[in-house]
This record gives C-alpha cells, structure tokens and sequence, in this order.
C-alpha cells in the first residue's frame, strides 16, 4: 500500500445510491449558437471495474426544445 488509510479518504467521492432515497441532479449543457433541439440520453449504469463493463440499469431517450 502507497498511501496509509488516512490519506485515501479525502479522494473518495460519495456516488452511492441509498434504498428508498430520492437523489436529484442538475446539469448545465451550453449549446452552441442557434442550436434550439437537442436529443437527449441519459443512462444510469452500474460500472464493473472497468467504465466498460458495465450493467445498465436504466435509459432514458427525448427529444428537448427550447421554443416553447
């Protein structure tokens, strides 16, 4: 081991996912100039070791306007 227990610590981000807890996110996305439509993915994945293996849990596909 490099680093003793203490050190590690401060570099471990909580991603964890509670049972029966609601977890909200915002994400800012800048478009370029006369861009007004913009399909949309988002995918929840469980990663394996790897960020290419993964399960994917959940998957969601729209289609977001900015004309109302």
């Amino acid at each position: 081991m490099l680093y003793g227990a203490q050190v590690k610590t401060q570099y471990i981000r909580d991603t964890a996912l509670q049972p029966y807890e609601t977890k909200a996110e915002s994400f800012e996305i800048f478009l370029p100039e006369g861009v007004r439509t913009v399909d949309l993915t988002v995918s929840l994945r469980y990663e394996i070791n790897k960020p290419d293996n993964f399960i994917e849990i959940y998957k969601v596909e729209r289609k977001v306007s900015l004309d109302r």
